[in-house]
């Protein structure tokens, strides 16, 4: 904990900390005169290591605070770069990305090393459920842009040690992107409606610059694998669709990867913004009338966590309406607003002004019928695919795994030859025949939920 920064940024920051995954895409050598898409030429690193801290996400108007000579500030922090590019904003709601300046300040108030600033705009309404493309996804079928399918002639997914690979050009073109290709510097450079980035082959770092966005350092983008080529086409691993292209999946039929581009979404609650003492995190523990919530990892390698009290007072909102007690479940991210003085201890202590419940991560699900057990798995079968063959997997079911028979526990014993079941997945499959995964939970089903739908 680090005491008086602790609480100055309890009581100014909407703390963001995101992991994000990289998305396999693939992409073969353009033939096109070498054109470098890059960072400008004076952007420099300000930050230096020993002062840079956790990862912030701020959002709010940017005003001008007349303490100790003056500087710019949202929600209270101080902004670290060049004072004229804030200036630029000076009023205007914005999001501000960075990183926790956590070295000495004759300010004595919170500060954030800003990699990027932008005008926040508006909320965009709902549309389908999104979430970012995993780097072990399965081997789709067909990939497809905006509804669209991908050419096959620009190459095909590949899945090499684990990682799903998928080809740049294809996916770039279909998202209405151009690329080109630096032989000298065997680079590829892609130009999207929204963005620009550069995949250098055999490295595992993307460049990548938001158009509209202020970039105070180089902007590099971590991979899970390095760009490969293969069959003569540029391939990256499929965290950086959604990473460094922008684009996310959404419900697709099985064995389809569907992308459409990723909204540039402000955090939920616009409420709250301009209010005090503002925490995002992920309740841990609950005991009683109190919460554990457990944020972002501070420089000693320990989450940041605060206890935080619940009373009668504390307004709890789920879903747009009232919550009560009973909605704060462990694993639930929330964002809280704090109310009063935050006590120094490790877990910190304060009291919840009030708490939103983020919706809950997609969890994949399935209905399917038990064929056979063998060694700690099940083999199932669901509907037929495309190619009219029966859908088959191998799920792994371990002491981890609930099993559920009616509001019962149950034991592997129950899921026998022939028995219906509803199977919440730990994660992606390996789309393999039959395919492979494992299971997270089991619910045996009634003889009248087991029932096929009537027409």
């Amino acid at each position: 904990m680090k005491n008086w920064k602790k609480t100055a940024t309890l009581s100014a920051l909407l703390l963001a900390a995101s992991a994000a995954t990289a998305i396999a895409s693939g992409f073969d050598q353009p033939v096109s005169s070498p054109t470098p898409i890059s960072a400008p030429a004076d952007a420099a690193p300000i930050l230096d290591p020993d002062v840079a801290g956790a990862y912030l996400r701020l959002v709010g108007p940017v005003e001008w605070v007349d303490l100790e000579g003056g500087f710019w500030a949202v929600g209270g922090t101080r902004l670290i770069g060049d004072p004229e590019e804030f200036k630029k904003y000076a009023g205007q709601e914005v999001v501000v990305e960075g990183t926790e300046f956590t070295g000495i300040s004759f300010q004595m108030v919170p500060a954030i090393n800003v990699i990027s600033i932008r005008p926040a705009g508006e909320v965009e309404a709902m549309g389908p459920v999104q979430w970012d493309v995993t780097a072990d996804a399965p081997l789709p079928r067909e990939i497809r842009v905006n509804g669209a399918s991908v050419s096959a002639e620009l190459g095909a997914p590949v899945v090499v040690d684990g990682v799903l690979f998928v080809p740049l050009r294809a996916i770039v073109e279909a998202a209405g992107g151009e690329l080109t290709w630096d032989g000298e510097l065997h680079q590829v450079n892609v130009r999207l409606p929204d963005r620009t980035a550069s995949f250098h082959i055999g490295q595992q770092e993307a460049e990548m610059y938001v158009d509209g966005v202020m970039y105070v350092t180089v902007n590099r983008i971590a991979m899970a694998q390095p760009v490969q080529i293969v069959n003569d086409r540029t391939m990256i691993s499929a965290d950086a669709i959604s990473t460094v292209l922008g684009l996310q999946q959404v419900e697709a039929e099985e064995g389809v990867l569907s992308l459409v581009p990723a909204s540039r979404l402000v955090l939920p609650a616009p409420e709250l913004v301009g209010q005090e003492g503002r925490w995002v995190g992920r309740i841990s523990r609950v005991e009683g009338s109190r919460i554990l919530l457990e944020g972002p990892i501070m420089e000693n390698g320990q989450p940041d966590m605060i206890w935080l009290t619940v009373t009668e007072e504390t307004e709890i909102t789920v879903d747009g309406g009232a919550g009560s007690m009973a909605d704060l479940q462990v694993g639930a991210e929330v964002v809280a607003v704090i109310d009063g003085p935050v006590a120094e201890s490790f877990p910190a202590q304060a009291k919840a002004g009030s708490i939103l419940v983020l919706p809950a991560p997609r969890a994949d699900i399935m209905t399917v019928t038990v064929k056979e057990i063998a060694d700690g798995r099940i083999l199932v079968e669901g509907e037929p695919m495309a190619s009219g063959e029966p859908f088959m997997a191998w799920l792994a079911v371990d002491e981890n795994t609930r099993i559920t028979v009616g509001s019962a526990e149950g034991t592997l014993a129950d899921l026998t030859a022939g028995t219906r079941i509803e199977v919440e997945l730990t994660g992606p499959m390996l789309m393999s025949y039959p395919a492979q995964g494992g299971a997270a939970s089991i619910r045996v089903l009634t003889a009248e939920e087991a029932q096929p739908p009537r027409d």
